[in-house]
């Protein structure tokens, strides 16, 4: 899902940089295809877009909340731990949970 958001995000960064306004149709069309391969609830955060600018900042909140989502996941203050931090003060292993 991500992969298909970054290839989104290059291509209206693209027509961003190049002046462009409004969304031409096949963005619109790749715009769709990535919002069905995401969660619904990612697919809420994308607003009804007419320019690319409102499209860039739509599909920035749809991978913010992908983002989200994936950290919960996978715990990353677990992943980012360093030895030293998961040990209590008599050097037994601490136990870390997440909320």
């Amino acid at each position: 899902m991500l992969e298909m958001t970054d290839g989104l995000l290059g291509r209206l960064e693209v027509q961003n940089l190049e002046g462009r306004h409004d969304l031409d149709d096949g963005t619109r069309r790749r715009i769709a295809t990535v919002l069905r391969s995401v969660t619904p609830a990612a697919r809420d955060r994308f607003p009804t877009a007419s320019t690319v600018q409102e499209a860039l900042d739509g599909v920035f909140d749809v991978q913010e909340h992908l983002l989200v989502t994936l950290q919960r996941m996978l715990h990353w203050d677990r992943l980012m731990a360093t030895p030293w931090e998961t040990r209590t003060a008599d050097g037994q292993q601490a136990v870390r949970r997440s909320a």
